[in-house]
């Protein structure tokens, strides 16, 4: 089931009931890596341009009743358009076959969002360029709710 290989791909959580199963699935098979900036890019974008890599972004709330500011803040991000080297590992035991469901996941993180505040447009990310150590490309789902997406 998809349940089955989510906890193949990230492992699951200590539980004495559900142990027996976690031990059946066996190791988790993902490995993600730091996403360092991407050399080419830094040196484009930040060093020729002299330009920062993150950004300070105020915040506060309004508050409806009174119409005033309330609880001002400032977010720290980093620039829009910044671009990481991304890398994960992904072990495969007995013949099975995860890549789909990993890239249905990759995929459902470019709808969304990754990491907090989504919902203000934080977080946004694509993925290019995607391919296999032995250099082989690797295409994300159009649609990851399609029929067969994970399969």
């Amino acid at each position: 089931t998809d349940a089955e290989n989510l906890l193949r791909l990230f492992g699951g959580a200590p539980d004495k009931e559900a142990d027996e199963k976690i031990k059946a699935i066996g190791p988790t098979r993902l490995a993600f890596w730091d996403c360092a900036l991407n050399k080419t890019w830094k040196e484009e974008i930040l060093d020729k341009r002299n330009l920062l890599a993150t950004e300070a972004k105020s915040e506060n709330t309004i508050n409806r009743i009174s119409g005033t500011a309330d609880n001002p803040r400032f977010t720290e991000r980093v620039i829009a358009g910044s671009q990481f080297d991304f890398r994960l590992s992904l072990k495969v035991h007995d013949g099975e076959d995860l890549l789909p469901l990993l890239l249905q996941g990759l995929k459902l993180l470019e709808l969304d969002s990754l990491g907090g505040s989504g919902s203000r447009g934080y977080g946004k990310i694509e993925f290019k360029d995607l391919k296999i150590i032995d250099g082989e490309a690797l295409t994300l789902p159009d649609n990851p709710f399609a029929e067969g997406a994970s399969s």
